[in-house]
């Protein structure tokens, strides 16, 4: 199973309409808020982060293996 995770430059405002118009990605679910720590050089770091998850269900040309698995863990996948 491969999964695809990046860290995005632009706004997130623009890299949504990015993904909508040029790939037809949906957003899937709601918007996840994750609480992370790292212990770097003996200092404890906290940071908070946004995570959207989109993909697409169908593509002519790609079966997609991973959807039925994954697809327990978003709204309206069916």
């Amino acid at each position: 199973m491969e999964f695809s995770i990046y860290k995005i430059i632009i706004s997130r405002d623009n890299y949504i309409e990015f993904l909508t118009r040029e790939y037809q990605m949906n957003r899937v679910g709601v918007v996840q808020v994750g609480e992370l720590q790292k212990l770097i050089d003996s200092q404890e770091i906290k940071m908070k982060t946004k995570m959207d998850f989109f993909f697409k269900t169908e593509d002519e040309n790609t079966n997609i293996e991973w959807f039925d698995y994954w697809k327990v863990h978003f709204q309206n996948s069916d």
